[in-house]
């Protein structure tokens, strides 16, 4: 509901993407729009993790500040690591944020894991995701991977679309075709 999300009168809905470990600009950033703990929300469009320098103290601050998120590819690439599934089944050699594994805790990874793929905003109307949503099909039956990697969409004919993590001949950015009815916020 509304005032689970933001509980004060004229409190602010703060979207920020892809944070990737650099806690100190998240900062910047909200100090730059006068973030107000308490009165605002903030709400983290996915990749808290990797690249940065700060990526499991970027974890800590999204926890201990109530802020919401969705899960980043670069978030389930961590987990896959903990995991050792996928990529990483046979060997963490590959993995490059092995400091990130190493400094979160079981319960924060835990945390990460249990970060939902989109978070509805009905009132605004508002849907978060990280990577994309296909048009033309409905929220509980995107793809899993659609929503954490895809950029573009390749038209199929009468409406129908086929997602791509790249662009691609005849492609166009998922965003420019999208109709609705809700806004989608994405990285």
């Amino acid at each position: 509901a509304r005032r689970e999300v933001c509980p004060k009168l004229g409190g602010r809905l703060v979207i920020v993407g892809d944070v990737h470990g650099c806690l100190a600009e998240l900062r910047q950033l909200l100090d730059k729009v006068a973030f107000a703990n308490g009165c605002d929300t903030l709400v983290l469009v996915g990749d808290l993790v990797n690249k940065g320098p700060s990526s499991a103290e970027v974890v800590r601050f999204a926890r201990a500040s109530g802020a919401f998120a969705v899960r980043g590819n670069h978030d389930d690439q961590l987990l896959e690591a903990w995991h050792r599934v996928g990529r990483y089944t046979d060997s963490l050699d590959k993995f490059k944020a092995r400091d990130t594994l190493e400094q979160l805790g079981n319960d924060e990874l835990r945390w990460v894991q249990e970060l939902p793929l989109t978070l509805s905003f009905p009132w605004l109307p508002l849907i978060v995701v990280h990577g994309g949503l296909v048009p033309g099909v409905a929220l509980e039956r995107q793809a899993f991977r659609d929503m954490l990697w895809m950029r573009d969409v390749v038209p199929l004919g009468e409406g129908r679309w086929r997602a791509g993590e790249r662009s691609a001949e005849g492609s166009s950015a998922w965003a420019e075709v999208w109709q609705g009815p809700e806004n989608v916020g994405f990285r």
